[in-house]
């Protein structure tokens, strides 16, 4: 789970760094046009690396997704859980998948000198109606459509279905209550990958369908500034959800490490009442066993 985490955080990253000469620094200098302005526009300005980490982002959520399926619906064993040998297949072939989906980006992108952005070109109409509905398929439908099914079952499974457990309960309770958590984690993610990313689907979608939107023009722009807020809110969400991370965060921020011996105390003082509510609890067990061996002893003096 901290793999597919890290990955998510690195894409997000990406996101953002690759943001800001598409919208920002493109305004800062004069673009130079024909061939270094094209190549500029496929690496840099254009924001084809920004749409790749945000393929990335979007791949590793339906990752999380089934991590968290296979955690929750096969607690046991790990024939089925995504353990790290698998994640060190799964990672690469994420941002391989990511690459390829966006290379028609770096193959038909070119600076207008008459718009002062980086347009596409595309060889036929037909292509780029083509390429958008297959973005809004790959990014959209199947990623949507995989995390509700993943996630209806979890969430039935954990808040829903009512199991009765004979052995353990306590040690399952905890183990619940540390899936539910992560699980809302995750689910709060995919909410809002879902809320942020439909309307620029839609919106490139009426690009190449419709003449009434252009790429580059306000509508557009609004729904890659939403795509940029998906990969901007996600570690708000990990530090609200998860209080590990939260203080680690802390800690960076305020530049100091975190205390170990005062966990390690913490650890202590646990370790500590532990011990004591099990001498606690023998006590109580001797004197059953005891009040038990006495009126056996009177019943058998009375008999």
């Amino acid at each position: 789970m901290n793999f597919l985490l890290v990955n998510l955080a690195v894409a997000d990253i990406m996101v953002a760094l690759f943001i800001a000469p598409q919208f920002i620094l493109i305004h800062t200098f004069k673009h130079p046009d024909g061939l270094a302005g094209t190549l500029l526009c496929k690496f840099l300005t254009g924001g084809n690396l920004m749409w790749t980490g945000a393929t990335a982002s979007s791949f590793s959520l339906v990752v999380i997704a089934f991590e968290r399926y296979f955690a929750v619906m096969y607690p046991y064993g790990n024939r089925r859980k995504l353990t790290t040998g698998k994640l060190k297949l799964i990672i690469p072939v994420i941002w391989i998948s990511s690459v390829i989906i966006n290379m028609p980006f770096f193959l038909t992108t070119f600076f207008s000198k008459g718009d002062n952005f980086c347009m596409e070109h595309w060889p036929g109409e037909w292509t780029a109606k083509a390429y958008s509905l297959a973005w809004f398929v790959l990014l959209g439908a199947m990623p949507m459509i995989m995390m509700f099914v993943l996630y209806s079952r979890v969430i039935y499974s954990l808040w829903i279905k009512q199991e009765v457990h004979h052995q353990g309960a306590q040690q399952v309770s905890g183990v619940l209550r540390v899936r539910k958590r992560v699980t809302k984690m995750v689910l709060a993610v995919s909410i809002i990958y879902v809320m942020c990313w439909t309307p620029d689907l839609v919106i490139y979608a009426l690009i190449h369908f419709s003449s009434k939107h252009n790429l580059g023009d306000a509508a557009d722009i609004i729904s890659i500034m939403l795509v940029t807020c998906n990969s901007t809110v996600n570690p708000f969400i990990y530090a609200h959800v998860n209080p590990r991370f939260r203080n680690q965060i802390k800690a960076l921020l305020y530049c100091r490490s975190v205390d170990r011996n005062r966990i390690h105390d913490d650890r202590r003082r646990s370790l500590g009442s532990t011990t004591i509510n099990n001498i606690a609890a023998a006590s109580i067990i001797q004197r059953e066993v005891r009040g038990i061996a006495l009126r056996s002893q009177e019943i058998s003096t009375s008999l």
